[in-house]
């Protein structure tokens, strides 16, 4: 893994570190914790890595079912970390207790490629291989809206600045569609 520095009078990168993640599995995604401390890295296995950025080691692992990790989002506190696999699982953790708090299985053979908490922590959006995004209400893991245009996968999504809107892409339809709440 490498991390770079940016010196933006020179508008360069160096290389500031590489070091390995400690596992001989490859990495599949990467998510930054709000505080700027921990990396987590999803693994083609399906396991997820907490790496300290300031010691450069390990500070936890996660297993999950086995699937490579597609997608990491930590919530805007950064109490929990969720992650997406290729088998259409999510799964929640509580990163205080080191448990998996919800699991949440998209529909058959859906894929989940992108995954993001919105920035007022109360709600995760995830984006499906079949072209649905579905969000989650925080705590209330169950409780599903779901928005779908069902044409091709959806390749990322970012939430507004109050959490009002959804901003997703595909890859087939070259379009970026823009979701808003209903007053």
């Amino acid at each position: 893994m490498n991390l770079f520095a940016i010196d933006s009078e020179k508008q360069t990168f160096e290389s500031a570190a590489v070091w390995s993640t400690g596992s001989d599995h490859g990495c599949s995604s990467i998510g930054l914790h709000p505080d700027g401390l921990l990396l987590g890295i999803g693994r083609e296995n399906g396991s997820i890595g907490l790496w300290d950025l300031s010691s450069q080691k390990m500070a936890t692992t996660f297993e999950t079912n086995g699937a490579a990790i597609s997608a990491i989002s930590f919530s805007e506190k950064g109490v929990h970390i969720a992650t997406a696999n290729t088998e259409g699982t999510v799964s929640v953790w509580d990163l205080r207790k080191q448990k998996s708090i919800a699991t949440i299985t998209a529909d058959a053979d859906a894929t989940v490629g992108c995954l993001s908490f919105c920035p007022i922590g109360k709600y995760l959006a995830y984006g499906t291989g079949k072209g649905d995004v579905i969000v989650t209400v925080v705590k209330d893991w169950d409780k599903k809206i779901v928005m779908s245009d069902g044409k091709s996968r959806i390749t990322g999504l970012v939430w507004g600045k109050d959490a009002k809107s959804v901003i997703v892409t595909n890859d087939s339809s070259r379009v970026v569609k823009l979701w808003e709440a209903k007053a």
